[in-house]
């Protein structure tokens, strides 16, 4: 008669752009987690770094090296109960907690058996990351004339933080809007944009046809103002530029 076998109860983590899905989550003692790193949801390459309870800076990486988005999973088993931090170096804030229940074979005053020595024990940690969250920053914008922007828009490039969602826009001013026979500060072109894997977001933007029309009033050049916010909440960073968009010299007679 064959050996009957007990599994033990699986747990999966999701890598979803630069964030854990759940990234807090209770298991029992001996209880596996399995890191999943499926495409598209991962987005970038990711490693996986665990710190075991305690507080004793025992932090080893859990992953056999980077895992690029379709990679294998990382499964591990925990053997010391506590709350364990997991977390990917590769993204300045992509942490999680797994807490392990107390190990039910220790018996009353009896001393649980130590646990095993973890992966890649002996690893020097990874180094503090020296700069957390990459703030949004505007490139240089190009010069624009008005004609141009109308036919083609604008360009806009900056630094972000890969995976962090936000918003580009060009923006008239009060003073500006009222000129064109707008009520208030208008927005000329918007679009949401993601920050890519190399820290910049590169994007197009287009006046509407409303916008185009009441820009065909302008008597002379348009200020507008080119901002970009990445991010939500206390981590949102922004950045903005000064933009004139030039009206064609007038031709003396």
């Amino acid at each position: 008669m064959p050996k009957q076998v007990t599994f033990t109860n699986l747990r999966d983590v999701f890598a979803e752009g630069t964030s854990w899905s759940p990234d807090a989550l209770s298991v029992g003692f001996g209880e596996t987690v399995t890191w999943h790193f499926d495409q598209p949801a991962a987005e970038f390459t990711h490693d996986l770094w665990l710190d075991p309870p305690g507080g004793s800076g025992d932090l080893f990486r859990a992953s056999p090296g980077d895992v690029p988005p379709g990679g294998p999973p990382v499964a591990y088993t925990f053997r010391k109960a506590g709350a364990w931090k997991f977390l990917c170096n590769l993204h300045a804030g992509m942490t999680g907690t797994v807490t392990v229940g107390t190990d039910p074979g220790a018996g009353a005053g009896g001393k649980p058996p130590s646990p095993p020595k973890p992966p890649g024990a002996g690893l020097q940690p990874p180094p503090p990351l020296p700069n957390p969250v990459t703030a949004a920053r505007l490139d240089r914008l190009p010069k624009t004339k008005l004609a141009s922007f109308l036919r083609k828009g604008l360009r806009v490039s900056s630094r972000c933080e890969s995976g962090l969602r936000g918003t580009v826009r060009v923006k008239l001013s009060r003073r500006e809007a009222r000129k064109l026979g707008l009520e208030k500060a208008t927005t000329l072109a918007s679009r949401a944009v993601r920050c890519g894997t190399g820290d910049t977001v590169a994007v197009r933007l287009r006046p509407s046809k409303r916008m185009k029309k009441a820009l065909r009033k302008a008597r002379g050049p348009v200020v507008t103002t080119v901002s970009i916010t990445m991010g939500s909440g206390s981590s949102a960073t922004s950045s903005s530029r000064r933009l004139v968009l030039s009206a064609p010299r007038k031709q003396s007679r």
